[in-house]
């Protein structure tokens, strides 16, 4: 559902209605101004009832995606009001609104959810709340959730709720979200029932420092087996009435509580380090020896602490099924909470006999978050098929449907024909070759040494029929050494051999004889120094007529 234009529900609009939609990508709606006085709301979905009968109308919502909206006031994504929303593995992603809720707004209603993603939605006016989720006068109950990296320029970043009748979080990631003035990760104000239990809140920041984490003022709340650590800023309890129990604190600037009776020492509340994997790149897996793992010391008789990666991915988000990608690089990603790590598969052919991203790559093996962006030439153009396995906590595996797209990167008219460095490493008594200077940057840093330009290739894809990927290997059995091959045959080969290892494009060259080129030469030396390790090198200059492995073109 795209390019329509409305002043409320620009994508779908629901009025006392009951409908269930699945599957659905809501995406790039146009919301319009309209007569004075009047705003936009619900970019991609507007549900409302009867003021009389609050909670009769609603919508269901499954396996879906709500993206790329911006209105002038309420519910960037989606806005309701006297209706209940369900939801279930769906995700609600950069939409923008004026006044609050960027990515959901609810009053008076109710919003159950499980495995619902909430990520990079903004308030772009100030000051206004609730930059994921804006809930007034709502019950809300969500499950297996991730509200992360939202935008408010008042309260509640992540989840903001007002006068509400309750905000439950059951193993629910709220991190990474930013606002100007308190409760980056979750504001509940003025909620009767406010329960957090095996939540991770973290990395929440604010531009006033102090109460990022989670604002609770005169609310009633428990908040067990959660981790807050790493937030600018503290719990503010103000007013209210909270109850801890078996929590990790950890990093919080300017101390973890305010308003509060500080429960440290207390009914399994610590301080202490809870072991992420990396928070900084949004991987909140728990180390081997985390205090947040059951039953282990020092908190030995509190059970799981913090969330925990469950259930499976839903659906396959980018690149979407038939999407046509033209970036130089490529971002996979899919819904739901995921696993306890993914695989992600990548291969021109549609039986992955010769994948290019698999699990052989130590970099697409563990995949921690629900998505992995792609450096550009990793691919060369062409049609590309996807899909990932979802290794589960028990040790079981689930898979995604397969997703087709083509990959149209940006294009040269004609070849640019950057420098072909070589560089050569004696230790390891390999060369290597690089059409980048960052690359041949990085290769000296690691021990190679320049040895000039070998020839010209260029570095960006050009329109040409006979243009051909230079594609760049690693040897695993010889003890390393680099291996290059042109054209798609040579290197599906070369991916079937479990030896070898794909590191991508080093440039593009021609696959026959042009006017003013010459060849590029493969050359392999056998048993260097005596042992079973190989050196490739790759010259256009040639003193005797040996028989070439390979041939390619490149401009001297």
């Amino acid at each position: 559902v795209t390019g329509n234009t409305g002043l409320y529900g620009a994508g779908i609009f629901v009025y006392e209605g009951l409908p269930q939609m699945d599957g659905v990508h809501v995406h790039d709606n146009v919301s319009a101004s309209g007569p004075a006085g009047t705003s936009s709301r619900g970019g991609g979905i507007y549900v409302t009832g009867s003021a009389s009968a609050k909670r009769s109308a609603g919508c269901t919502l499954t396996r879906s995606v709500i993206e790329g909206h911006a209105v002038q006031e309420y519910g960037g994504g989606i806005f309701a009001e006297n209706a209940t929303v369900s939801m279930d593995s769906v995700v609600v992603r950069d939409n923008t609104s004026g006044r609050g809720g960027g990515g959901i707004y609810l009053q008076h209603g109710s919003l159950l959810a499980d495995r619902l993603e909430v990520r990079r939605n903004v308030i772009t006016e100030r000051p206004y709340n609730g930059g994921g989720i804006y809930l007034f006068d709502a019950a809300a109950d969500m499950a297996n959730a991730v509200i992360a990296d939202n935008v408010a320029t008042y309260w509640g970043a992540g989840i903001h709720a007002i006068d509400g009748v309750s905000l439950v979080l059951r193993n629910t990631f709220i991190h990474g979200n930013h606002t100007y003035i308190w409760g980056a990760g979750v504001t509940a104000d003025n909620i009767a029932d406010v329960r957090l239990q095996n939540c991770t809140v973290a990395d929440n920041t604010g531009d006033l420092q102090g109460m990022q984490g989670l604002f609770l003022p005169g609310s009633t709340a428990i908040i067990e087996n959660c981790v807050l650590a790493y937030n600018v800023g503290n719990v503010n309890c103000s007013g209210s009435s909270v109850d801890f129990y078996c929590n990790v604190f950890y990093g919080n600037e300017i101390g973890n509580f305010d308003g509060c009776t500080d429960p440290i020492g207390t009914n399994g509340n610590i301080e202490a380090d809870p072991l992420f994997v990396d928070h900084l790149g949004g991987d909140y897996h728990f180390q081997e020896g985390s205090p947040c793992l059951p039953l282990t010391a020092p908190n030995s008789s509190c059970d799981q602490i913090g969330a925990v990666y469950g259930g499976q991915p839903a659906l396959l988000l980018t690149p979407a099924d038939g999407e046509i990608v033209t970036t130089a690089a490529i971002l996979f990603s899919w819904a739901g909470m995921g696993a306890d790590h993914y695989e992600l598969y990548v291969d021109d052919d549609a039986d992955f006999s010769s994948p290019e991203i698999s699990p052989r790559d130590p970099n697409f093996a563990a995949i921690g978050a629900p998505f992995k962006d792609i450096e550009p030439n990793w691919l060369p153009p062409g049609t590309w098929n996807w899909y990932v396995k979802a290794i589960l906590p028990d040790g079981s595996e689930s898979l995604t449907e397969t997703a087709v797209f083509t990959y149209q990167p940006p294009t040269l008219p004609e070849p640019a024909w950057d420098p072909l460095y070589r560089l050569y490493n004696p230790g390891a008594k390999d060369h290597f070759y690089c059409s980048s200077e960052a690359h041949q940057a990085g290769a000296m840093g690691e021990g190679y040494g320049a040895e000039g330009v070998e020839g010209h290739v260029s570095y960006t894809p050009f329109a040409h029929p006979d243009m051909v990927p230079i594609f760049r290997f690693w040897h695993l059995s010889f003890d390393g050494g680099h291996y290059y091959v042109a054209g798609e045959a040579g290197r599906d080969l070369a991916l079937q051999d479990p030896d070898y290892l794909y590191e991508g494009i080093t440039g593009y060259a021609f696959a026959s004889a042009q006017e003013g080129l010459v060849p590029l030469y493969h050359l392999q030396k056998d048993n260097v120094d005596g042992t079973v390790r190989r050196d490739n090198f790759y010259t256009c200059l040639l003193y005797t007529s040996p028989s070439p492995r390979d041939r390619t073109r490149s401009r001297m």
